[in-house]
């Protein structure tokens, strides 16, 4: 637990936003968090494992969005509440163990720059970078540098499985969706 908030201080080392809605990505980008309007609703569980430093934590997180804006929640694989976060009406609400270094405009945008469309996506780099899109990705390209690396398997978010990396850094985000059990 005390790692994801390692975890964020080294994302976000001397890093300060632009407002409350923007997130800066390693490399000098930086993205602002773009409303719901539009996105197709979604309610998704995914298991997070996130590797840095040598060390691999986990996470399990729900995901929501609809008309009214996005909300995440972040949990230990035991139960333990780490964050909630919200966007709504250009304002984020936040609260939890791991607030102290962790920015909640990044794990919000990292929801946005995996599974909004590519336009939505493009208006919150607002020029501060290039986002290249493949069928197997994208990638957030600042200075001819990949900055953020985005893969797709099992298909595409908010339902399929994500790889997320910042080069140079160390870091990486594996993030599974958890398939729904049917139960009769």
């Amino acid at each position: 637990m005390r790692r994801l908030v390692v975890l964020g201080s080294a994302l976000l080392a001397a890093c300060v936003p632009e407002s409350p809605s923007c997130a800066r990505l390693p490399g000098g980008a930086s993205y602002c968090l773009q409303t719901s309007e539009g996105v197709a609703p979604f309610e998704v569980q995914q298991k997070i494992d996130v590797a840095f430093n040598g060390r691999r934590e986990t996470m399990i997180a729900q995901v929501e969005v609809d008309a009214a804006g996005m909300r995440f929640a972040g949990l230990t694989p035991l139960g333990q509440r780490l964050l909630q976060a919200s966007f709504a009406d250009g304002d984020i609400r936040a609260d939890g163990i791991a607030l102290e270094k962790l920015d909640p405009a990044l794990l919000l945008a990292l929801i946005q720059l995996a599974s909004w469309n590519a336009d939505r996506v493009r208006a919150g780099l607002g020029g501060s970078a290039e986002l290249v899109e493949t069928e197997e990705g994208r990638s957030v390209v600042k200075d001819r540098k990949a900055v953020l690396r985005i893969g797709y398997t099992r298909g595409r978010p908010p339902m399929g499985d994500v790889e997320i990396g910042f080069p140079g850094t160390g870091v990486e985000f594996r993030i599974v969706t958890l398939d729904e059990i049917d139960i009769k």
